[in-house]
C-alpha cells in the first residue's frame, strides 16, 4: 500500500496541545553510555512534561540530564496522524511540586518516580491523508 501521507509541521503550541492529549509515550536516555527508551505516563503541565512511572522501570540517574520525549498517534492503515518529539533537560521533582502533581494524577504513592522535562526543542509533525485523485 502506498504512503498516502503528507507531513505539515505544527507549532510548538500545538504540538504541546497535542501532547497533552495522550496519556502514554517514550523517554529517551542514556544508562551507561547505551541509549535507553522506555513506555512512561505523562502529563502536560503548561509549558513543561512530567514523566512518572515505577522506579524499576525509569533507571534514568538522579542527576539532571539531556533526554528526549516523543508520543504520537498514527492510523496504520490510513497513515494520518501526528508525532511530537521533545528535547530538553529532565530532573527529578522537588518535594513541594510532588505533592502538587501528586494531586493532578491521582495518590499515586511513593513508589511513583516523577521527572520534569524543561523542553529547549519541540518538533511536531501532522501527517494527513493525501486527497485521493479522480480517474476520468
Amino acid at each position: 500500500m502506498p504512503n498516502l501521507s503528507v507531513p505539515h509541521t505544527l507549532s510548538t503550541g500545538e504540538s504541546l496541545r497535542r501532547l497533552a492529549d495522550v496519556e502514554f509515550g517514550r523517554l529517551l536516555y542514556t544508562r551507561h553510555a547505551l541509549l535507553t527508551l522506555y513506555p512512561v505516563n505523562h502529563l502536560v503541565d503548561g509549558g513543561v512534561i512530567v514523566v512518572h512511572a515505577h522506579p524499576a522501570v525509569l533507571t534514568i540517574t538522579s542527576d539532571r540530564q539531556a533526554v528526549a520525549y516523543q508520543a504520537d498517534t498514527i492510523d496504520h492503515e490510513t497513515h494520518a496522524g501526528w508525532c511530537v518529539t521533545v528535547h530538553g533537560m529532565a530532573d527529578d521533582i522537588d518535594p513541594d511540586r510532588r505533592v502538587r502533581y501528586q494531586h493532578l494524577l491521582g495518590n499515586f504513592g511513593s513508589e511513583i518516580r516523577l521527572l520534569l522535562i524543561e523542553p529547549d526543542i519541540i518538533t511536531g509533525i501532522e501527517y494527513r491523508r493525501q486527497p485521493t485523485a479522480l480517474c476520468g
